[in-house]
């Protein structure tokens, strides 16, 4: 299935959200057999807008926004996790990073409007 997803030039595989719609008690049952897990985020539909100070404004479909694994299967945090964590606590305004992770910023600002 991921090769069918990520098959096209410019399409990368995303989770295909297979345990969404799961219950509790089926979650549960799957926790309590030692089935491993991770915790994701949901990504809503929309778009992802902020202003950059080189690049101006830049809009995100949230459709080509993979719902990030926060929660690693270890128990401990991604580092998009942690790092919003640390960010919102510490009541951080602006960040100035490389142009490198605007792919990320998306899954960051979703983060921050989720606390």
């Amino acid at each position: 299935m991921r090769k069918e997803q990520g098959s096209g030039k410019h399409n990368k595989a995303k989770y295909d959200r297979l345990c969404y719609g799961l219950n509790q008690d089926d979650v549960q049952e799957r926790i309590d057999g030692g089935e491993p897990y991770v915790i994701r985020m949901l990504i809503p539909k929309g778009k992802t807008e902020f202003k950059d100070l080189v690049h101006g404004k830049i809009v995100f479909d949230n459709k080509d926004v993979d719902d990030q694994v926060i929660m690693k299967g270890d128990g401990y945090p991604t580092y998009h996790f942690a790092n919003v964590i640390d960010d919102y606590l510490m009541k951080i305004t602006h960040v100035i990073r490389g142009e490198e992770w605007l792919p990320s910023v998306p899954k960051h600002l979703i983060l921050y409007k989720m606390f």
